[in-house]
């Protein structure tokens, strides 16, 4: 690639669930070259502020307070409630 002067881009999120057998090749990326490195940092997908610090909440590993506020904010809505119906979870899928 030197050679030729192309560059090479990766992107990615090596936070996200690992792979299945090998993996973690961006990650090894990362460690090896943090000089060459660019991360973005700054969370632009959810529009509010809340649920934002709720994903990262979610992502940092803090699942009982991501869920919590989803919770709170309607965001949960387990399928034997969806219909307005009260029947257990199983009744659903049976």
């Amino acid at each position: 690639m030197e050679r030729s002067g192309a560059k090479l881009i990766v992107v990615g999120d090596d936070r996200q669930l690992g792979a299945i057998g090998p993996g973690g090749a961006l990650t090894a990326l990362a460690e090896r070259h943090p000089q060459q490195l660019w991360a973005l940092n700054d969370n632009i997908r959810q529009t509010y502020p809340a649920e934002r610090g709720a994903f990262s909440q979610l992502r940092d590993g803090d699942i009982a307070s991501a869920v919590g506020w989803y919770a709170r904010n309607g965001r949960v809505h387990p399928p034997w409630q969806v219909d307005g119906g009260f029947e257990s979870p199983g009744h659903h899928f049976f």
